[in-house]
């Protein structure tokens, strides 16, 4: 697995119901998480806007943000009248967020994501290497954040949509990913190895640099699936 870039994960900003919880770091299932973006004002780019980027059914259920600071961590409230939903009602939204010079995060910049002309121009598709980037519910970290890395791939490109829990059609991709509850909300990152070829491009170049590294979106669900535990006579054992 590869050495993914530090400001993937310091931009991982985590996510509770309640202010008890974030401030104890507990390990809660209905918590998730979001990762910061910035944009830069249309006079000067030397000032940003901030915005903290998640599912719309984390941030609609938790209201308080936890992110790292110098000294330790920092407990941020989310008003509700500032959260910003997908036009179309997809699970994604957006809320601004005021970031200061203490707190220890960095932000992504617009370049970072993934466009369509990029997929087409770089042949991503199935197979390609996904890794997220989130909150491990069973270890999330007490004195500050500890952002959990898991990988996967690529498995459905999205060309048709696919059923949200909610009953709803999305648009989104389908990864083959190590995964669990809790992760709502996390960043999704595709990227080529170094010194790998890309299909209908036979040239290798051989150096340290990632082809690509992007942000393919984030993690809103999961296709669960049960089985039933059989005896040796293959008999149904009572849950």
């Amino acid at each position: 697995m590869p050495r993914i870039p530090d400001e993937f994960c310091d931009s991982i900003i985590f996510l509770y119901p309640t202010e008890e919880a974030a401030q104890a770091g507990e390990n809660h299932t209905e918590g998730g998480c979001g990762f910061l973006v910035k944009i830069s004002h249309t006079n000067n780019s030397n000032l940003h806007h901030f915005y903290l980027v998640s599912c719309f059914h984390v941030l609609n259920k938790c209201s308080f943000a936890r992110i790292n600071n110098n000294e330790k961590y920092k407990v941020i409230p989310i008003a509700a009248q500032d959260l910003v939903r997908h036009t179309d009602l997809d699970d994604v939204a957006v809320v601004p967020i005021d970031i200061t010079e203490n707190h220890k995060v960095k932000a992504l910049t617009l370049e970072k994501f993934l466009t369509e002309e990029f997929i087409t121009q770089n042949n991503i598709g199935c197979g390609d290497d996904v890794c997220l980037i989130g909150r491990f519910s069973l270890h999330s970290g007490k004195e500050q954040n500890l952002p959990s890395i898991r990988f996967g791939h690529i498995s459905i490109m999205p060309r048709e949509p696919v059923k949200h829990p909610s009953g709803l059609d999305m648009e989104a991709f389908v990864v083959e990913m190590r995964s669990r509850n809790g992760y709502s909300g996390s960043l999704a990152i595709v990227y080529a190895l170094p010194g790998t070829p890309r299909p209908g491009n036979t040239s290798i170049v051989i150096n340290n640099e990632f082809p690509f590294m992007k942000i393919l979106g984030i993690d809103f669900g999961h296709f669960d699936s049960y089985s039933c535990v059989l005896n040796k006579e293959k008999q149904k054992l009572p849950q």
